[in-house]
């Protein structure tokens, strides 16, 4: 997918990327492009592309929040910087390297604060500009799901007939292993590891987000929440108040560097426990933790 115009749906948000300069020519890195879709009648977001990357951008003297660095050899000439963000007070400034490290900054967008148009920097690669490639369509995913309200959830999203499963762990846990036993049994796997989940109205509804092999986008209401555990057997145990806050929380994605997004993401983890159930899950990685789960051990 390719011109100077692209539309994404990402979290049930419409965006619009339009490059600054009409014979500009846009990509998207190859796990976005399921999100393309005919221009929406509105767009949420708008994002303006330029070619190349402002002289003031990672060495700007503005407050940096954040640095994340990347462990490389003595043999790389630029940085160890892989992104970092600034904020102003007014705006949000995101830079980052691009994905071999040869360059920093190659990546950067300005975020302001309440405002629905982004601009967003790339330096051309064999003429195109591809503002979403790593690290930085991430950045803008987590920003993207603050600003709407909603957490990024380390989980295993499930759709099974008219119930919604988001199972939430660490890697290692089980996930991938559960989501194959589960499209096993017919049931549809939402994601198998990275989840937007958001308030749709008054019900919770959990959505895919673009990710290497996953090819689809897909979304669903979540009527279930559960968390993960290994054990001898399944066992399931209802969590409330303080602890399933408190469990939920250790599989959200969350920038601890802003207060402002630590509060929003403490309202939307307590709003979706208020209206989602929650279980502690001990589970044998095989079909029985689907037979349970369906024979009714969650309701």
């Amino acid at each position: 997918m390719r011109g100077s115009r692209i539309a994404l749906s990402i979290g049930g948000v419409n965006l619009e990327l339009e490059a600054a300069q009409p014979s500009a020519t846009l990509i998207v890195p190859e796990e976005y492009r399921p999100y393309v879709v005919a221009d929406p009648e509105r767009a949420d977001i708008y994002l303006c592309v330029h070619a190349g990357i402002p002289l003031d951008m990672g060495e700007s003297g503005r407050p940096r929040l954040f640095s994340a660095r990347h462990g490389i050899g003595e043999d790389t000439a630029v940085t160890d910087c892989l992104w970092s963000i600034e904020d102003d007070g007014q705006q949000v400034f995101l830079v980052s390297a691009d994905p071999e490290l040869t360059r920093y900054p190659a990546l950067a967008a300005v975020l302001g604060h309440g405002n629905t148009q982004w601009d967003l920097f790339a330096e051309p690669i064999e003429g195109v500009l591809n503002p979403l490639r790593y690290p930085m369509g991430h950045l803008l995913i987590y920003h993207l799901v603050d600003r709407i309200g909603g957490v990024l959830v380390h989980a295993c999203g499930i759709s099974d007939a008219s119930d919604g499963y988001l199972f939430c762990g660490p890697s290692g846990i089980g996930k991938s292993t559960l989501a194959a036993l589960w499209a096993r049994g017919g049931a549809r796997v939402i994601s198998e590891d990275r989840l937007i989940v958001r308030r749709r109205g008054e019900a919770v509804h959990m959505f895919s987000t673009p990710r290497v092999g996953e090819s689809v986008r897909a979304e669903a209401p979540v009527t279930v929440v559960g968390m993960l555990r290994q054990a001898r057997a399944n066992t399931f145990a209802g969590l409330t108040g303080a602890t399933a806050l408190s469990r939920l929380l250790t599989s959200c994605v969350q920038f601890y560097h802003q207060p402002s997004h630590i509060h929003r993401g403490l309202d939307a983890v307590t709003d979706i426990a208020a209206r989602v159930p929650l279980f502690d899950i001990g589970f044998l990685p095989d079909f029985s933790i689907v037979e349970a789960i369906r024979n009714g051990a969650l309701h």
